[in-house]
C-alpha cells in the first residue's frame, strides 16, 4: 500500500523532532507531541503535504505594496498546504476502509488549537 493511495484522505501523523520555531500559527501545529488529524494533499521526496483548513493571515500591504494603516487591516481565514518534512515523521496512520478518522481526546486536529 503506498501513501499517494491516501492523498486526499484524512491520515493521523505522530511526528518526533519536531522543531519549535514551527509550532503555532504559521504550521497550524500546536500540540506536536500529540497525534494530528490532517487531510493529506501530496507526497514527495521532500516529506508530505498537508492541509491547514484555518490558516489566518492578516493583510497589512495593499495592491500597491503600500502599508496598511494598522486599524485598517484585515484578517482573513484561508486554506494552506504546509509540508512536514520526513526527518519530522515518525509514524503515519491511514484508515483506508473508513470516510473519516476515528479520533480519540490524544488527537489534535492541524489548524485548530
Amino acid at each position: 500500500m503506498a501513501l499517494q493511495d491516501a492523498i486526499n484522505q484524512m491520515i493521523q501523523i505522530k511526528l518526533v523532532n519536531f522543531p519549535e520555531d514551527l509550532v503555532g500559527h504559521v504550521t497550524g501545529i500546536y500540540s506536536p507531541n500529540d497525534w494530528l488529524l490532517a487531510r493529506l494533499v501530496d507526497v514527495d521526496n521532500l516529506g508530505i503535504w498537508l492541509e491547514n483548513p484555518n490558516y489566518n493571515r492578516v493583510i497589512v500591504r495593499d495592491d500597491n505594496g503600500e502599508r496598511i494603516p494598522h486599524h485598517l487591516q484585515r484578517e482573513e481565514r484561508l486554506t494552506v498546504h504546509i509540508l512536514i518534512r520526513w526527518e519530522y515523521i515518525n509514524s503515519i496512520i491511514r484508515f483506508p476502509n473508513e470516510e473519516t478518522s476515528g479520533t480519540d481526546e490524544n488527537v489534535r486536529t492541524i489548524g485548530f488549537r
